[in-house]
């Protein structure tokens, strides 16, 4: 089999420095760095720019026109909902001003302000990674969305999968009727999704500084699966004596 490729350097940060962290320890990638390094992988990844001024937040509407999304990125946040750092469906040029200024004062030139089309999707899954320390590197496959929030639905596996074990993850799930065309909606392309698993499977175990990923939410747009928010969390190698 080909070697694995080598991580990618992190990007540095604006406006902060982060300090060396000690031996051994545990390192979070933002949104952008995490999806970055998952789109070099081979997953897919929904299209985004960082902007550094409203004129290219309206280029950026130019080019994918509206709905759109913008997030700020600050060094160790995660749920950036919860602070306040997503604007989503921002349909209009006002709109976009004030969701940027919203932004740009929040993240006070600590961190970045990211755009993306906003995507229009018929289901959401989360798909996750973890090298667990008793079962090993696992898989993780979910519904996502406001319906896991009422029922709780996932199912596990070893990592990497067999092409055969990543085509029967989603009929695990107790959803799983729901991707087969529910009510009109399109079908899930679950062949792309058995790909997506082993891509992400494959090139997370073969990489032991990778700790976890988590891709949430993975939108099915017409049928298609496509990333639109990731985490990847690295452990970095104690220095030798």
């Amino acid at each position: 089999p080909a070697e694995p490729r080598p991580l990618p350097p992190v990007a540095p940060r604006v406006g902060l420095r982060e300090p060396d962290p000690p031996p051994g320890s545990l390192r979070t990638l933002d949104e952008r760095q995490s999806k970055a390094l998952l789109a070099d992988w081979g997953l897919p990844m929904v299209a985004e720019q960082v902007v550094e001024s409203l004129a290219e937040a309206q280029a950026a509407a130019e080019q994918w026109g509206y709905s759109l999304m913008l997030k700020g990125l600050l060094p160790g946040v995660v749920h950036k909902s919860e602070l306040g750092l997503v604007e989503a469906r921002v349909g209009g040029p006002q709109q976009l001003a004030e969701a940027f200024d919203r932004l740009e004062a929040k993240v006070q030139g600590r961190g970045q302000v990211l755009v993306q089309p906003q995507v229009h999707a018929e289901y959401e899954l989360i798909v996750g990674y973890l090298r667990d320390a008793q079962f090993g590197p696992c898989l993780m496959l979910g519904l996502g969305g406001l319906l896991a929030e009422l029922r709780p639905d996932v199912a596990f596996a070893p990592a990497p999968l067999a092409p055969a074990r990543a085509r029967a993850l989603l009929g695990r799930l107790h959803s799983s009727a729901l991707f087969r065309g529910y009510r009109g909606l399109p079908p899930l392309d679950q062949e792309a999704l058995a790909e997506l698993l082993l891509r992400l499977g494959q090139e997370a175990a073969a990489r032991p500084e990778v700790e976890q990923v988590d891709i949430n939410p993975l939108l099915i747009a017409g049928g298609k699966p496509l990333a639109v928010d990731a985490t990847v969390i690295l452990r970095d190698a104690p220095e030798k004596d």
